[in-house]
């Protein structure tokens, strides 16, 4: 999710009874079972050491191997070989799913320039039948 102003934050949302029609009172721990917390990572570093290793492995287009040396580096943080696979299959995700949307831009773009050029020839045509010279 795109972070506000560019600026990186936590919310939290939770449950809250409220009364409608009568007063029963339903005890808290038959509905307060979710809770939603959206994270948005800015543009800058922040102090937030959470917020900079989210940044790190979901925005960062730093490759797998770089991930890696960072997250040991700055982090201190050590992956088994099974999670420096999942990491680099993450990555690959990433990057294809990136891919695919600068592909689909790219078809957009290129319908938006048939329907210029069409709507054109159109009117071409459409002054051409009009005045005669067909």
């Amino acid at each position: 999710m795109e972070a506000p102003q560019g600026k990186s934050a936590i919310n939290r949302y939770r449950l809250k009874e409220q009364h409608l029609l009568h007063r029963y009172k339903e005890p808290c721990q038959n509905y307060d079972l979710m809770g939603i917390i959206f994270v948005y990572l800015g543009n800058s570093k922040v102090k937030d050491q959470l917020i900079n290793l989210l940044d790190l492995m979901f925005k960062s287009s730093k490759n797998a191997s770089k991930k890696i040396t960072t997250l040991h580096n700055d982090f201190g943080i050590d992956l088994t070989q099974e999670g420096e696979g999942d990491l680099e299959v993450m990555c690959n995700l990433g990057e294809g799913i990136y891919e695919d949307g600068l592909m689909k831009g790219k078809k957009r773009r290129q319908n938006r320039r048939k329907i210029r050029i069409s709507s054109r020839i159109v009117k071409r045509w459409d002054v051409l039948g009009k005045s005669g010279k067909v």
